[in-house]
């Protein structure tokens, strides 16, 4: 599935998005039948609103250029609660190196920009994320539109690249990149609202010390993630941290992962003893494991219905 944006601008005459929930439109690019496009409304708007579905994509024969036309149908419209403003993307570099200005047409977005696009999304209409759990049948809600897989992809460009100097700018260089890059958008698509305090806390106060994430449920305390470096391997000293933080507050899942490297714990305590009882349930690697496989291993023990 490709991902688009279809530029239009509000006095088309053609469709009228906030009424129709499906219209035609003609363009020289082929987008196939499911594919996911993105309604970018240009001046006086500037702003992302609606998702579509592609819905069929026919050539289309009636013209007159020597280049190949396409019908496009789309179809299955998802209105942004929030709508997300141009300046916006432009404010925290999003469009870098890809374009700042769209004439009416259709776009392919790039993979690694939709998943920044996808998280400004989420930050901005984070009222409304929890409305997953509670969705009517055949309704659409905003983590339909981040597949955890597209995350796995940018994860395995990643590893790729660590090795070139050339590209090393690509990379997750610290833990706060890797947290934005991979870690964030990943509990999203796990149904986690990032932005609820009530669901995920950052920097998790532990007496003295800090944990990276802590996953709740009301008042429970469910998980705790601790997040390295993507470029530094998980060693026992960071097993023996995330330990430590499990015991202090009796919590049984921990997590340990640097994006690429994921290890999941269950920790039984007994109060006569230190050191918990510890067993790894799962030891992976995004890059050596069917993304199918993957996706249901994270799904298991982290998402958010897997916990509450």
């Amino acid at each position: 599935m490709k991902r688009w944006l279809l530029s239009i601008h509000d006095n088309s005459d053609s469709y009228d998005i906030d009424k129709n929930d499906n219209f035609t439109f003609y363009n020289d690019k082929f987008a196939k039948k499911g594919d996911l496009i993105v309604i970018y409304r240009g001046s006086p708007l500037t702003c992302f609103s609606h998702f579509f579905t592609v819905k069929r994509s026919n050539k289309y024969q009636y013209h007159t250029s020597n280049q190949d036309k396409y019908e496009i149908e789309i179809f299955n419209k998802f209105k942004l609660p929030v709508p997300i403003q141009l300046q916006q993307l432009k404010d925290r570099n999003i469009l870098e190196g890809w374009m700042t200005k769209f004439a009416d047409g259709l776009y392919e977005i790039p993979r690694d920009m939709w998943i920044k696009f996808m998280d400004l999304v989420f930050e901005k209409n984070s009222d409304f994320i929890a409305m997953k759990s509670n969705k009517l049948p055949g309704t659409r809600c905003i983590t339909d539109f981040l597949d955890i897989e597209l995350i796995f992809d940018e994860v395995i460009k990643y590893d790729g690249l660590k090795s070139d100097n050339s590209n090393c700018c690509q990379v997750p260089l610290n833990e706060v990149a890797t947290e934005s890059m991979i870690i964030r958008p990943i509990l999203r698509s796990l149904g986690w609202n990032t932005s609820d305090p009530c669901q995920v806390r950052q920097e998790y106060g532990i007496g003295r010390k800090k944990v990276d994430y802590a996953l709740i449920n009301g008042k429970s305390l469910k998980a705790f993630i601790e997040v390295k470096n993507f470029n530094e391997d998980l060693k026992p000293v960071h097993e023996e941290q995330l330990i430590d933080y499990c015991y202090l507050k009796k919590v049984n899942r921990g997590i340990l992962t640097n994006g690429s490297q994921w290890i999941f714990y269950n920790f039984n305590f007994d109060e006569s003893k230190y050191i918990p009882h510890k067993e790894k349930i799962h030891e992976i690697t995004v890059s050596k494991r069917n993304k199918k496989q993957l996706k249901k291993i994270l799904f298991n023990h982290i998402s958010r219905n897997s916990l509450i």
